[in-house]
């Protein structure tokens, strides 16, 4: 039998393939005879380099091998089918009328999966053939399970990595926007702080020039007036200097009402001084404000609380202040 009897290039049967090699035409007839019965797909192969040539064009599901063949003998081709990843896992199982305990060691130890014996019982042939093919089916859907399992780690990991990263990126520009906020939100206090103490300061201006030209007109103005009535004589000239007073009035009282009387007494450096201190300065930074020395400063506090009639008494001048009208 110089070539194998395979009648198909792709093997595919529900109950097993197998791979039978013997050299001997009589009993390679009665195993594939009892194979195929039994319901397996049984191919044939006379020589054991046939045999490989049949497992590099398809994989049996299990391989019954001769051991005392012409050529090639059985423990080179299991030993070469052992060798090789792709057909390493395929179940040898020896029958031979070999059956020293060495002979058996010896396959064993070239990873055969069991050893029949010649003259071969019928039924242990198909409970062995039955064993290992169960067996081989087992372990080739642990292998399966164990490839899909590592598949779907490997793609837990992928995801995992990926949602950590879109959680990183995520917290990061969380802190990012959190930093710009903050930044924004202190450069509005800043702007907002600014903004105060130009109108305060403008304010503060407002009511200086306010004050001054009352002072001034106080001072100045009034006392020329007064002297000129006492010594006018001309009914005309009297006139003229009633419409003056009169217009000069009307100039002056809008700002006297916008300050209390008790403010009228003071100068007008007093009044600004009196207008900080309402507003809760420190003789410090009054002193800074006004360019004056903190001692000038106290001088003043002393010269106003004077004037407010509030000498000796424990009065607290801020809250005095804020109680006149400003």
């Amino acid at each position: 039998m110089e070539k194998d009897h395979m009648t198909s290039g792709h093997w595919n049967h529900a109950e097993g393939n197998i791979l039978v090699v013997d050299d001997n035409p009589e009993n390679l007839r009665i195993l594939v005879k009892l194979l195929t019965e039994a319901g397996y797909k049984v191919h044939a192969a006379a020589k054991g380099s046939l045999a490989l040539g049949a497992v590099e064009r398809s994989l049996p599901d299990l391989i019954l091998l001769d051991i005392k063949m012409s050529g090639m003998d059985g423990y080179e081709v299991c030993r070469r089918l052992k060798a090789d990843g792709r057909t390493a896992e395929v179940p040898v199982i020896f029958i031979s009328a070999l059956d020293d305990a060495q002979d058996k060691v010896k396959g064993f130890g070239l990873g055969c999966a069991d050893y029949i014996t010649k003259p071969f019982q019928l039924e242990e042939v198909l409970a062995r053939v039955r064993t290992h093919l169960g067996v081989f089916r087992l372990k080739r859907q642990l292998n399966d399970k164990i490839r899909l399992l590592h598949h779907e780690i490997i793609e837990r990991q992928r995801v995992e990595a990926m949602l950590q990263e879109k959680h990183d990126q995520m917290e990061q520009e969380v802190a990012r926007r959190t930093a710009e906020l903050q930044e924004k939100s202190r450069h509005l206090e800043e702007v907002n702080q600014a903004l105060k103490a130009m109108l305060d300061h403008r304010d503060l201006e407002k009511r200086a020039i306010e004050d001054n030209m009352a002072a001034n007109l106080k001072k100045y103005v009034t006392p020329y007036l007064d002297q000129m009535r006492r010594t006018v004589r001309e009914e005309e000239h009297r006139t003229t200097l009633t419409i003056i007073e009169t217009n000069l009035n009307e100039l002056v009282v809008p700002i006297r009402n916008s300050i209390s009387s008790k403010y009228m007494e003071l100068t007008p450096t007093e009044i600004k001084v009196a207008d900080l201190i309402r507003q809760d300065k420190g003789s410090k930074e009054i002193a800074e404000h006004l360019n004056l020395s903190i001692s000038t400063v106290a001088n003043f506090r002393h010269n106003i609380r004077k004037k407010l009639g509030l000498n000796n008494k424990k009065t607290n001048l801020k809250t005095y202040l804020s109680t006149l009208a400003p």
